[in-house]
């Protein structure tokens, strides 16, 4: 899994979670939270509530946030149907198909349901996996959540963002949906926040970071309790700029339009491009030195009329008017001519 594949879900997941939050509201937590939101119900009027002069017009409150709720929960249920449409038209014929192929789909077909579609599009995605064996992809989801480290050239930011999707795909890999038809509740597998915090320090580029890095290690800086608290101290912190490595050339990278791209394989096929063809000019000067023989580029000096030493017929002395080349001079030429074709294949002979 390369960042530039990690890139085009974040964007992807981006662009669809402020669309649903501007058109759905609520249900929008699902790409940032991975669950549905919750509406808890109202607390009850306590009994010196129930006794105070204003008494009816607390239970009155009460009763709009009730009927607020059953609203929400209401709604809640209607979008889910248009979010799931929304999300599944936007996937692409090859992204479709692999979302389909997955072992959990049909049961999030039937119930139209966003947040599982989106959980299976994540592990087909991110995980790059159909595996139905539930230890494989556990193992998988924990170890691209190790792997997930800070390359060069992401900011603070854009690195924040790709490790909150890891770790949502870590938990959501290791937790239980259960089973209510048969009594089995779900079990919610969860990285604690002050582990996670601690991660997301550890995963930083070391370059540009390493200082701050030992600082937490030696307990100059207070530990974080969660990821975003860390996020916003280490954010006021000066850092050296980030910018291309003078002193490494094992890693290239184009950044474009929100698509970050490491080109290690561009460059691993460029040097056996390189390598191929200096093979091929290596073949080339064999062959040339092969072919063009002294004996044959006398026949092609002679081909030529120079040199040419016929008497006879008619033609023969017309020939024979044609100016002579010595042996010493045709030797030379021949020596020449074989020195310029070794010198086109830039090799020496």
């Amino acid at each position: 899994m390369t960042v530039e594949t990690e890139w085009n879900l974040i964007n992807f997941t981006e662009a669809i979670e402020n669309y649903v939050e501007l058109t759905y509201g609520d249900i929008s937590q699902i790409f940032r939270n991975n669950k549905y939101p919750e509406y808890p119900r109202p607390e009850p009027l306590t009994e010196a509530e129930k006794l105070s002069p204003e008494h009816e017009l607390l239970s009155i409150e009460l009763l709009e946030k009730a009927e607020a709720r059953i609203k929400d929960i209401r709604k809640l249920k209607q979008d889910k149907v248009k979010v799931y449409a929304l999300i599944k038209n936007q996937l692409s014929r090859e992204s479709l198909s692999r979302v389909e192929a997955h072992e959990s789909y049909a049961l999030a077909e039937q119930n139209r349901d966003p947040l599982q579609l989106w959980i299976i599009i994540l592990a087909t995605h991110l995980l790059n996996t159909n595996e139905t064996d539930e230890d494989y992809n556990k193992q998988k989801a924990m170890s691209e959540y190790n792997r997930c480290h800070m390359t060069w050239f992401e900011s603070l930011a854009d690195f924040k963002r790709r490790f909150i999707l890891r770790r949502v795909v870590y938990e959501t890999t290791w937790s239980d949906p259960g089973d209510a038809d048969n009594g089995i509740e779900p079990t919610i597998f969860k990285v604690p926040d002050g582990t996670a915090a601690q991660a997301f320090i550890n995963k930083l580029d070391k370059d540009r970071y390493a200082a701050i890095i030992e600082n937490y290690r030696n307990k100059v800086y207070t530990k974080p309790n969660t990821v975003e608290e860390a996020f916003e101290f280490i954010s006021t912190i000066n850092v050296p700029k980030r910018g291309a490595r003078q002193y490494s050339s094992r890693k290239l990278s184009i950044i474009g339009e929100g698509q970050r791209v490491v080109a290690e394989e561009a460059a691993s096929e460029l040097r056996a491009a390189v390598k191929e063809v200096v093979s091929t000019m290596r073949w080339l000067k064999n062959v040339v030195i092969e072919v063009v023989s002294e004996s044959g580029l006398r026949k092609i000096v002679h081909a030529l009329g120079v040199g040419a030493h016929h008497t006879g017929s008619a033609t023969a002395q017309s020939e024979s008017m044609k100016p002579r080349m010595p042996r010493r001079a045709m030797t030379d030429l021949v020596s020449r001519i074989r020195r310029r074709y070794c010198s086109c294949c830039q090799m020496t002979y």
